[in-house]
């Protein structure tokens, strides 16, 4: 088809793929049976035409595709080039739009929460918090280990809290995986997966809040209470605004770690001898991604927030900022004892079992 030139029959659909330059633009025509990869149609540098962007016409809410349609309706030689705006030049420059509008990546960008048609994050937050809620309760009804049996409550906690770090692990993984632009603009740009995972995981953090309000004293759960609340405060305004969600998400990859102390936990509880290899295995892991989703994670989302500082409002910004610095210092605290605890203490006991045979 490119060695032939572009075909002259109107009933022949074409998609123009545009490159813009200095001097104008170049137009190649791919046929309507292949397979349309193009996501962005810049047009030329004309003054008088106005400029549509992949943020203007992928990117945006239904409104601006319409208009997009519409205004090459009425102009279709701003789309075509000369030989094509004849006969059939508004059902080919229709046939561009579809194609452009059609390849939307799942990827939205709102600059104000007026943009949006509908919020679902109130609806997947009270189903997230039913579901882990039923989580908790089939947890409690699966055989326990009888160690575990004197604390029925922290093993059933335990268990929910490991399928919501290897849910929401992963799924965080995979929205960057799959919307990589969101990489590139954590403040404006999201896609529906990742709204609805911050949405999700305000549902498990209310719930966790409350079960821990109800079954735990207030002197053992009240550094965990204030985490959630730090952490549903960030998330609710992220997910409420329709701002700020791909910085909720690199936040949420913290939970690949979780992963690992919640299987700490629950080996401890179920009576495995730190000695043994499974508990080994899991604290070396346990350590590597600490050190990799958690700590190295919270230090960039901390220089990023100072980078962006512009970019950001100042209530915004000081909310973040004490939410940042309340994570980095539990952070740390929790780094110390889980070295202490894992690595340090059990040295110490072999070498005093050492001087003993000795």
């Amino acid at each position: 088809e490119r060695e032939r030139g572009p075909s002259k029959d109107p009933l022949r659909t074409l998609h123009p793929s545009v490159g813009h330059t200095g001097a104008g633009r170049e137009l190649s025509w791919v046929g309507a049976d292949c397979c349309v990869t193009q996501r962005c149609i810049t047009l030329d540098s004309n003054p008088t035409h106005p400029s549509f962007s992949p943020e203007t016409i992928n990117e945006s809410n239904p409104l601006v595709g319409l208009i997009f349609f519409l205004y090459f309706w009425s102009c279709p030689e701003l789309l075509l080039p000369e030989e094509l705006s004849g006969r059939g030049a508004r059902r080919q420059a229709v046939c561009v739009c579809v194609c452009v509008w059609s390849q939307h990546p799942g990827t939205h960008r709102h600059t104000d929460r007026a943009g949006m048609d509908w919020n679902p994050a109130l609806l997947i937050v009270g189903g997230s918090v039913g579901a882990f809620t039923l989580i908790n309760g089939a947890v409690g009804q699966l055989p326990m280990p009888e160690s575990a049996l004197r604390n029925s409550w922290k093993w059933r906690n335990i268990c929910t809290s490991l399928v919501h770090s290897v849910v929401t692990g992963v799924w965080a993984l995979l929205c960057f995986y799959l919307h990589p632009r969101m990489a590139q603009d954590l403040i404006g740009t999201y896609s529906p997966s990742s709204h609805c995972l911050v949405s999700v995981s305000i549902g498990y953090f209310v719930h966790d809040f409350a079960d821990m309000l109800w079954n735990q004293r207030l002197q053992h759960s009240w550094e965990l209470l204030f985490h959630h609340a730090v952490v549903i405060s960030c998330f609710g305004i992220s997910v409420c605004l329709c701002r700020y969600v791909g910085f909720s998400v690199v936040a949420l990859l913290v939970e690949i770690n979780s992963i690992f102390l919640h299987l700490r936990q629950i080996l401890l509880m179920g009576n495995l001898q730190r000695a043994a290899a499974a508990f080994t295995l899991n604290s070396v892991a346990n350590l590597g991604t600490y050190v990799v989703f958690r700590i190295s994670t919270l230090a960039w989302m901390t220089r990023w927030l100072v980078l962006n500082r512009d970019n950001i409002p100042l209530v915004i910004y000081g909310i973040g900022s004490a939410g940042m610095a309340v994570m980095t210092v539990m952070n740390i605290v929790l780094f110390y004892r889980l070295l202490r605890s894992d690595f340090l203490k059990p040295s110490r006991e072999g070498k005093r079992e050492k001087e003993k045979k000795i």
